[in-house]
């Protein structure tokens, strides 16, 4: 997952380690989920995407990171005529 949209905000993956650095940037804020922040992810209010470029920009920044991600290994599927 590299990014979504919530109400009038786009939250972004961005990975732990930049995280603080982006949160510097202007309209940047943790992204909450009730109480909990989640530490790779953050919002950019609805300013901070104003522009096509602006969105393409964050857009992108998400689908880098998580193409950087490494994918689970998929077990072997059993057919299911072989459940219990």
């Amino acid at each position: 997952m590299c990014c979504g949209v919530s109400h009038d905000s786009l939250w972004v993956r961005v990975g732990e380690r930049a995280r603080e650095q982006v949160l510097a940037m202007r309209h940047v804020t943790p992204m909450k989920i009730g109480a909990k922040a989640p530490r790779a992810f953050v919002r950019i209010a609805r300013a901070g995407i104003a522009s096509e470029a602006d969105l393409k920009n964050w857009v992108g920044r998400g689908v880098n990171f998580a193409e950087g991600l490494k994918t689970p290994s998929r077990r072997a599927s059993v057919p299911r005529s072989t459940l219990p």
